[in-house]
């Protein structure tokens, strides 16, 4: 099943939400102002929180209480008017918009509760040119989010010059 064009319209805060998946690419700290200035706009909607409560000042610690993520985060502040997915927080700009690292592609974990938003959410992976990976319910957000505290922190440890910010997570079989 690939995506429609219609799904991977892009778009910007102000302007109505015309795809069924919504990519909220801000930081987790702008989503509540996002999601209070869209309104209706995301009713019925596949939400997809791709942001990362990883602390830059210290680079040390997540900015979300124990036990949840920024994407249940997000589900709660919709209310149940969306499906909230995880997704894409597991690669960075740079990588993303190659698809590839070192001539392999991308893993995309995917975390959410409802099958059928995990379903669309994994076709735009697949039409991308990268691999889905479902990772199981909204909850396993948390790991994700907190296994990119460890990969960031890398990134920016002087110790480790030969990470980059081209790093990605791949499974291999």
């Amino acid at each position: 099943m690939k995506a429609s064009a219609r799904e991977l319209t892009g778009g910007i805060i102000g302007v109505p939400a015309t795809g069924s998946l919504v990519f909220l690419a801000i930081p987790h700290g702008e989503v509540r102002n996002a999601i209070l200035e869209t309104g209706g706009a995301l009713d019925g909607k596949v939400v997809v929180d791709i942001s990362n409560t990883v602390d830059v000042s210290t680079f040390d610690r997540l900015t979300t209480e124990p036990g949840i993520s920024a994407a249940e985060a997000t589900q709660e502040l919709l209310h149940g008017r969306a499906d909230v997915v995880k997704a894409f927080n597991t690669t960075f700009p740079q990588t993303l918009e190659a698809g590839s690292v070192a001539g392999q592609d991308l893993d995309v974990f995917i975390a959410g509760d409802s099958q059928a938003a995990k379903e669309k959410v994994s076709a735009a992976v697949a039409h991308a040119g990268m691999r889905p990976i479902d990772v199981g319910p909204l909850r396993r957000a948390r790991e994700l989010e907190a296994n990119m505290l460890v990969i960031t922190g890398l990134q920016v440890n002087p110790e480790h010059q030969h990470f980059n910010w081209d790093t990605a997570l791949r499974l291999f079989p």
